[in-house]
Order: C-alpha cells, then sequence, then structure tokens
C-alpha cells in the first residue's frame, strides 16, 4: 500500500513538473517591456491547512531549485515553487508563486475552466489535474490540485500569507 501511495505522489510531481514547465513557456510570451526585480525570492509557507507541509529530499530540492532559477531567468522575476503533501504523502499540491502579473490560463483539449471567488482554475481531464491561479499587481500564485475546491482555497491561502505575511 505504502508503494501506491509513493506512485500517486511520484505522479503527481511529474505532472505538476510538467504543468510548470508549460507555464514557463507562457512566461516567455509576457511583454518584454515589462521588466522585474530579479533580486530577492518569495517565502512560502511551511505548512498549508488539512496538514499539508513543504515536501523535501534531495532529488525533489534539486529538481525545484533548478525550475526555481529557470523560472526566474525567463521571466525576470523572483519565483519560489514548493510542493506540499500531508503526512501519508497520499494528498498534495504544488505551489508556484512569482513577482509577476496574473496571465490567462491557456486552454487545453480536455479541459474545463472553473471560477472560485478571485481564482481561476482549469481542470484538465486528460492530465487529471487542475491549475488554479490568483493574482494582483505584481503577485501571482499557482497551485497544481487534484480539483478546483482546493486548489482555488490554497490558492487564496497561499497568496494572503505572501501579500499580508502571515508566517
Amino acid at each position: 500500500m505504502a508503494n501506491k501511495d509513493r506512485s500517486v505522489v511520484e505522479t503527481g510531481i511529474v505532472l505538476g513538473v510538467i504543468v510548470l514547465a508549460l507555464v514557463v513557456v507562457f512566461a516567455v510570451g509576457l511583454p518584454r517591456w515589462h521588466k522585474h526585480d530579479v533580486g530577492g525570492t518569495i517565502a512560502l509557507p511551511a505548512t498549508l491547512s488539512g496538514g499539508l507541509t513543504k515536501a523535501g529530499s534531495s532529488e525533489l530540492d534539486a529538481a525545484i531549485l533548478k525550475q526555481e532559477q529557470n523560472a526566474t531567468q525567463v521571466m525576470g522575476a523572483a519565483t519560489s515553487v514548493a510542493e506540499y503533501t500531508d503526512a501519508k504523502q497520499s494528498t498534495g499540491v504544488i505551489v508556484q508563486a512569482t513577482r509577476t502579473p496574473v496571465g490567462a490560463l491557456l486552454p487545453v483539449a480536455s479541459g474545463t475552466y472553473t471560477r472560485v471567488g478571485e481564482v481561476y482554475c482549469l481542470t484538465d481531464t486528460s492530465a487529471q489535474a487542475t491549475l488554479c491561479r490568483r493574482g494582483s499587481g505584481d503577485l501571482t500564485v499557482q497551485v497544481t490540485a487534484s480539483d478546483a475546491t482546493s486548489g482555488a482555497s490554497y490558492a487564496n491561502e497561499v497568496y494572503d500569507a505572501i501579500a499580508h505575511k502571515k508566517f
């Protein structure tokens, strides 16, 4: 049973990295004239509601660091990425925060859009993942989750924590 849970989490990580790579590609399309300060970092909360904590391993940390560096370089803005899981590693989300204006969610062939308050979500039924995004001014938070309800909830939680420095 532990292998099944680990397999689900690993699949989630792979899907999250793929979605993150797509977001980075999209970011290249942002207007080049809108430059941001590359310096600094965005601190993400250590824990999220529902008992989720930042996951970490040397392999995962190296992959996340590579994604952060690539996104920061391409977008010209500070970017932070983290994976959060529960104690059993059966539930998890991937969070990305960047100091750029919010962009549109690009359509996918098998996707549906949802709006939950200030959060826009795109559920890709072929990948069984939902990408939720909230942004304002120069802060954008994006969460990859299993569904729009939890994705929107975590996007709001992280956005509010960063915007109001609640941690």
